[in-house]
Formats: C-alpha cells, structure tokens, sequence
C-alpha cells in the first residue's frame, strides 16, 4: 500500500486506520510505531511558542553581529543526537539538550532564537494531523507541494464561486468534464450530498 514518512522514517499509511480526524500522529524511532499523541495542534505550538515567550521576557538589545556560524556553537554531534534517539528520548526533550549545547543560543535575538526553534522542532518533533479528504484540503497539498498547475490552479474560493454559478446543489443534475485530476468533480459530489 501507501507509504507515509515521519521523521525520514518509512510507515505504512495502513497504520493509520482508525486514527480519528483531527488526532495528531507521532512517531515512535525505538518501535518504528504509530501513536496518538493526546496533545491538540494547538498545544504543541503552544509548548513551542513557550520557549518563545521565554525568550521574549529576557529579550534586550542583543544584535546577531557578533555570532559567527561556522557549525562549532553546537556541542553535539550528530551521532551524538542519534544516540539520545536511540536512548529514547524525544521531541521536546532533544530540543532542550539541543539547546542547553548551544554556545550561542543565549546570545541570540529572540527573534533568531525563535527561528532556531522552529527549525529545530521540525526536525526532531515531527508530527502529522490526521485530516479529513476535503476539497479545500487538497487544494492546499496541492498549494504546498508547488503542484498547483496540476489543477490548473484552483483554489478553494475559485472552486466554491464555480460551483455557485453553475448553481450545484443537492437534488440537481449536473454534467461533469474534469481535466483537474478529479477535483472539480469531487467538489460537485460533495455539494451534492448524495441527493443528485
């Protein structure tokens, strides 16, 4: 079947039947498995917006000109970090050593210091939300994989005033030509309902 990757890991999309829509998914590098995590989206933003915070509370007038990156502000290795993986440790925690090993993380802007952890969170706390197959969903898979011309450009609103001046609704019969890989006419059954 399908193949999903979390965390450059390969996992079987199988192993996600049955995951409720909404629920966000982790994976475990030790057991190669899939779990719920019963934290919302919005919680582990906010748990990455608090380091944030953090470091807005103790920001001052720091400038970035006197950092160098010449990769050796990092007392980690990346063997090192794989080790602490295969240890068992995860996400936020390998953040916290990530950046307690930083030689010049204090020294950053916050707004440097955000970006550092936003890129860092990417790698080392990936996460997937289950979503519902809607129209407006793969429109932004679409959007975000650059493959918009695979749909001759639509957009969520550009397909809503379409199907609103060819007046679709339930219980109306209605005559199809897709060149757009299915989603024109996905979005005619799903504002038909069923009942057309």
């Amino acid at each position: 079947g399908n193949k999903l990757t979390i965390d450059g890991q390969q996992v079987p999309s199988s192993k996600l039947i049955n995951f409720p829509y909404g629920a966000v998914a982790s994976l475990e590098a030790a057991t190669k498995t899939v779990t719920v995590d019963p934290r919302l989206p919005e919680d582990i933003n906010g748990i990455r917006n608090e380091w944030v915070n953090a470091a807005d509370v103790n920001a001052e007038e720091k400038t970035n000109k006197e950092l160098v990156d010449d990769g050796t502000a990092q007392a980690l290795t990346a063997e090192e970090i794989t080790e602490l993986k295969k240890q068992g440790l995860q996400g936020d925690a390998i953040m916290q050593q990530i950046v307690s090993n930083s030689a010049t993380f204090e020294a950053k802007t916050s707004f440097s210091q955000h970006k550092y952890l936003k890129k860092k969170s990417k790698k080392y706390t990936p996460v997937v939300q289950i979503l519902p197959t809607t129209i407006q969903n793969l429109c932004e898979v679409y959007s975000h994989q650059g493959k918009l011309d695979r749909i001759h450009e639509l957009r969520p609103d550009t397909i809503a005033l379409l199907l609103h001046r060819a007046n679709v609704r339930a219980g109306t019969r209605v005559l199809v030509v897709d060149t757009t890989l299915g989603i024109v006419a996905a979005a005619v059954a799903e504002r038909l309902g069923g009942h057309g």
